[in-house]
């Protein structure tokens, strides 16, 4: 009766343990079948998505509403996402949705505000949360200060106004002149 009792006892630790494998390490999720079918291979994603490209439209840099797209693959396991991501600060982010339209990612972006200076960079997520960022682009919608002078519209004027002031200099030098002379 005692080896029978440890005989059921030894069985049920050793269905316990098949469950409790079984429930933590479910083969169908983690391997696949090869063509054979006779085999397991463990696979797992690690390639991040690349992006071959991407760019926006000039209306960007005249702080208008823009255009930007981007050229962004995964052989793996697919591309989950892709982003436009436009920074002012490190602290102040903001994530714009791309849509796939059969070629390419695109998004139609609202105006960015003026008198600030902007980094653009793409973030794409593949299926298997493997992200891949790209190089960043700068846009400088700060205005100028400074007034710059077109020498075709200003010379004319310039010239004039000075022999004037040059003349009326003159004119009234020599009767100064005269004047004290006479004394």
């Amino acid at each position: 009766m005692r080896d029978s009792t440890r005989a059921l006892r030894i069985g049920s630790y050793c269905l316990l343990l098949l469950v409790l494998v079984n429930l933590f390490l479910p083969l169908s999720s983690h391997h696949r079948a090869d063509e054979s079918n006779t085999q397991y291979i463990l696979s797992e994603d690690i390639v991040r998505p690349e992006i071959a490209s991407w760019n926006f439209t000039k209306e960007a840099r005249r702080g208008e509403d823009f255009e930007v797209w981007a050229e962004v693959s995964d052989t793996e396991s697919g591309v989950k996402n892709v982003s436009l991501v436009v920074e002012e600060t490190v602290s102040n982010r903001i994530l714009y949705p791309l849509s796939f339209n059969s070629s390419l990612y695109t998004a139609q972006i609202p105006a960015l505000e003026v008198n600030r200076t902007y980094e653009l960079f793409i973030r794409a997520f593949d299926n298997a949360n493997n992200s891949a960022t790209s190089y960043r682009r700068s846009i400088d919608l700060r205005i100028a200060t400074t007034t710059r002078i077109n020498p075709n519209v200003t010379f004319l004027p310039v010239v004039v106004s000075s022999s004037i002031v040059a003349v009326t200099v003159i004119v009234l030098a020599y009767f100064y002149d005269t004047k004290y002379d006479s004394i």
